[in-house]
């Protein structure tokens, strides 16, 4: 397999369609749309992880981001690492697919003539760069940009190829710039975040019955009558944490204070340990130990590989956020394991 090498200021679209060419490959619908534009969300056709492993963690992420890609979209109760999957998408497209669509976004290509030939000058071939993706003008030479006009997927194929090797082109493969896909996407920034055991824990905290109801008497709402805890959604657990936060902020504090742990776990892509995420977790339960994080998918602590010592256990993918939202009920077993754990973190250096 042939490998090329991006650029720094390269477009993560455009170092995909030179490997796709040089390999030749005649299907480019991993990155071109129908009406020959960028898509948004991009792969190479085949699995080529080693294209991922080469490169240093906080590198590879930088320039996936430059482009617009493995941004992180988490809240501050949402799976801290929900980009890890884009970015294997991106080089496993068959293990982790993610469907290419019009609707999920196209880019318009762009490109500056002047900074195509100076390439094609120093390295004997030209590429799009990553503000091309986003911008307008050529800050570098101070022009405007010139944008390729849609067009059918195997004639934008040609016409790239063309741009690429500084062929000028007809004025009917160029279009008006059009502002659309201009707006850069701002990075969210939160202090921690709120992982689901924490959850369940100040749930389980808040809506206990009270004869002094010092938290008011609300906690009658999440009850049967016969005493039995209602089910709650994910979107009933962030609301409770958010009410009684606003409602009752001395009590909340502490029970933060003392019944939560700010946690930093660090965990890699190919280097163990090059990114981190804050989190707010429990103090009662241990990630090491914990059995039940497959279904949830939210804990970025999680082991990896989960191994049975004792043929009579079995493995339920329920971990214990997944159980208590499905019946009502807290539900934390022991049970021995030997695990292998990968410690993961994700902390991210945006383009400024």
């Amino acid at each position: 397999m042939v490998e090329l090498k991006y650029f720094e200021d390269e477009s993560v679209q455009s170092w995909i369609f030179r490997n796709l060419v040089v390999e030749g490959e005649i299907d480019l619908s991993s990155i071109l749309s129908s009406e020959g534009d960028w898509y948004n969300n991009v792969s190479f056709r085949k699995a080529c992880p080693e294209r991922m492993t080469r490169t240093c963690d906080v590198e590879l992420l930088r320039f996936l981001r430059n482009s617009g890609l493995a941004l992180k979209y988490a809240e501050k109760y949402d799976n801290p690492v929900d980009y890890l999957d884009r970015i294997y998408s991106i080089f496993q497209p068959l293990d982790y697919p993610i469907p290419k669509t019009n609707a999920d976004g196209s880019i318009a290509i762009r490109f500056c003539p002047e900074c195509i030939l100076q390439a094609i000058q120093e390295y004997g071939f030209g590429y799009f760069k990553w503000e091309w993706l986003q911008g307008l003008q050529c800050l570098k030479h101070g022009r405007l940009l010139s944008q390729l006009k849609k067009s059918k997927r195997e004639t934008m194929v040609l016409t790239l190829l063309k741009v690429l090797s500084g062929c000028p082109l007809d004025v009917r493969e160029l279009t008006n710039l059009s502002v659309k896909h201009t707006q850069r996407l701002s990075r969210v920034s939160v202090d921690y975040h709120i992982m689901p055991c924490f959850m369940v824990d100040f749930y389980l905290w808040a809506t206990m019955r009270r004869n002094d109801h010092s938290l008011g008497d609300g906690f009658h709402d999440w009850y049967y009558q016969d005493g039995r805890r209602k089910p709650v959604s994910r979107e009933c657990l962030i609301q409770i944490y958010e009410y009684y936060n606003k409602f009752f902020p001395e009590q909340s504090h502490r029970f933060i204070k003392e019944r939560g742990e700010i946690k930093f776990v660090r965990f890699g892509i190919n280097q163990p340990g090059s990114l981190s995420e804050k989190l707010l977790k429990s103090s009662k339960h241990n990630c090491s130990y914990c059995t039940k994080w497959e279904a949830f998918g939210e804990c970025p602590a999680k082991p990896i590989k989960l191994f049975v010592i004792e043929p009579q256990y079995t493995y339920t993918g329920l971990n214990p956020c997944d159980f208590f939202l499905k019946f009502g009920t807290p539900y934390f077993p022991r049970r021995p394991v030997d695990r292998h754990i990968q410690e993961i973190d994700f902390d991210l250096l945006l383009p400024t």
